[in-house]
């Protein structure tokens, strides 16, 4: 992976008390089910990007679009950090139209009740799903995952001194 922190956003589709869902194609979480997201392009707003970037990944359009706030995560792999990133979650409210998979993966709808203990969700999104989208918290957190072969573990979730 790359020595530079990338900017993402994490877009939560919500509809019917479900949230969107897709297995990753892609390395680092390679067959985890996460939300969908990417990369922020330069000059690009963070509600743009989550827009752009949901509608590629879902082919939905979007009633409703929310900036829920931002983490840091950092992935390491035997003590060495991997990849960082700077997260945005973004809450999309689902407009009429139907879901369609793409290269990124297959997609799933999941309650928002069943996301917690779920061993095939990628751990950092199961903690963002809960604090940013279900409890509607609005404050800036530190992940830190420890990568073991193919397995991810949330080693550490921390609250910024802000």
């Amino acid at each position: 992976m790359s020595d530079k922190i990338l900017n993402i956003v994490l877009c939560a589709v919500v509809r019917d008390d479900k949230i969107l869902l897709l297995r990753r194609e892609k390395k680092p979480y390679r067959g985890y089910l996460a939300l969908p997201g990417g990369k922020i392009e330069f000059g690009e707003q963070i509600v743009a990007a989550a827009e752009r970037e949901a509608s590629e990944e879902t082919g939905l359009s979007f009633s409703h679009v929310s900036l829920r706030g931002c983490a840091t995560e950092i992935i390491s792999y035997e003590g060495n950090a991997e990849a960082h990133f700077m997260m945005f979650p973004v809450l999309l409210e689902a407009g009429d139209g139907v879901e369609v998979s793409g290269h990124e993966g297959e997609l799933f709808w999941v309650g928002l009740d069943d996301v917690a203990g779920r061993s095939d969700i990628i751990p950092t999104d199961i903690d963002v799903i809960e604090r940013y989208i279900h409890n509607d918290c609005r404050e800036i957190f530190h992940y830190s995952v420890i990568r073991k072969g193919d397995e991810f573990t949330l080693a550490s979730v921390a609250l910024a001194s802000i």
